[in-house]
C-alpha cells in the first residue's frame, strides 16, 4: 500500500484508541460520581504527618511517603499542594484548615521535615 493508506489507516486507528480512551474515562467519572464516598477519590481524605513521612488514607485506601520522597510543599491560591518526587500532587483545599494560622503550621512543619531529609544530588549532576 501507498504511503498516504499507511497513514489514512494510523490515523483511524489513533482516532478510534482516543475515542473508547474518553469513553472509558467518562464512564470512570460518572460511576465515581454516582457512588461517592466508596471510589476512593470523590471523599474524605485524611493526611497525617510524623517524623517519619505523611500518610494519606480514605475509608477504602491508605498510601505512606517518606519525607526523602516529597519535594515539595507550596501554595496555590485555593490550594497547598504537597508535591512528590517524580510522582504525585496532593490537593489539600485550604478550606480543610480551620485557621490560616493552622495552614502556616502544617507548611512549616512539612518544610522542616522536607529539608531535614534532604537528599543531595548524586555526585554527577552539580548543585
Amino acid at each position: 500500500p501507498s504511503l498516504v493508506v499507511k497513514m489514512l489507516v494510523w490515523i483511524v486507528v489513533i482516532g478510534l484508541f482516543w475515542a473508547v480512551l474518553m469513553s472509558v474515562a467518562k464512564r470512570s467519572v460518572k460511576n465515581a460520581i454516582e457512588r461517592p464516598g466508596i471510589n476512593g477519590i470523590f471523599c474524605e481524605h485524611l493526611i497525617e504527618i510524623d517524623d517519619a513521612g505523611f500518610t494519606e488514607s480514605t475509608d477504602v485506601n491508605s498510601g505512606f511517603h517518606a519525607w526523602k520522597g516529597v519535594e515539595s510543599i507550596s501554595e496555590t491560591d485555593n490550594f497547598v499542594l504537597i508535591t512528590i518526587r517524580l510522582g504525585a500532587i496532593y490537593f489539600i483545599p485550604k478550606r480543610a484548615f480551620e485557621s490560616d494560622a493552622e495552614r502556616s503550621a502544617f507548611i512549616a512543619a512539612i518544610n522542616d521535615h522536607i529539608v531535614s531529609a534532604s537528599v543531595p544530588p548524586p555526585p554527577a549532576f552539580p548543585t
